[in-house]
């Protein structure tokens, strides 16, 4: 076991739950956003830090379904793989991760493009897509540097409230299309088109 809950469930009784023993009810337990009950302790396995290997690239796309078997093929050669997509415009911005040895620290040479980057995903992430983020090559790092950051913004600045979702990865061009026929569609009843 490198992973387990123990928690208070609504009958007042306290369970454990562990990737070793019950994990698809640890991963229905960790989707279900607190709703199985209160956690008293989490057990997690602590090892040493991984250095990655990042790829960030933009592309375009003629079609939905182009624009899925790249999301696809891009998954099967990665060690993990976030995309955002702006379905509007069939644009996705890919940020591929590899691993790239053992190591508890950022190589020194490589930090300032690591904290360009992080500051720039960083507003990114907050302004909802609209500020530009760097496409990078190789950037080697720790897997903790570019966890996603969110943070107080002021009074007066625009910021977008938003969700993630995960879809299943076998209807995932089923998806695509139906989202980006969808956007389409809503775009000319409305004139409004998702930003991101």
């Amino acid at each position: 076991m490198w992973f387990g809950i123990t928690f208070i469930d609504e009958a007042e009784a306290l369970r454990t739950l562990s990737d070793g023993e019950n994990a698809a009810a640890l991963y229905a337990f960790k989707c279900s956003y607190g709703l199985w009950g209160i956690v008293v302790e989490c057990l997690v396995e602590v090892r040493v830090a991984t250095l990655c290997r990042t790829t960030v690239s933009l592309a375009r796309f003629l079609t939905p379904e182009a624009l899925a078997d790249a999301l696809l093929g891009k998954q099967r050669q990665t060690d993990a793989l976030m995309a955002g997509i702006k379905l509007d415009d069939l644009a996705a911005r890919f940020i591929e991760r590899f691993k790239a040895g053992p190591g508890s620290q950022t190589p020194a040479e490589s930090q300032p493009a690591s904290e360009q980057y992080r500051l720039a995903q960083r507003l990114s992430i907050q302004h909802g897509g609209g500020s530009p983020v760097p496409a990078v090559r190789d950037l080697v790092h720790s897997r903790a540097d570019f966890v996603n950051e969110y943070w107080r913004p002021d009074a007066d600045e625009k910021r977008l409230d938003f969700q993630y979702y995960e879809h299943d990865i076998p209807n995932l061009q089923k998806i695509v299309t139906m989202s980006y026929r969808y956007t389409k569609d809503f775009e000319a009843r409305t004139g409004f088109v998702p930003n991101a």
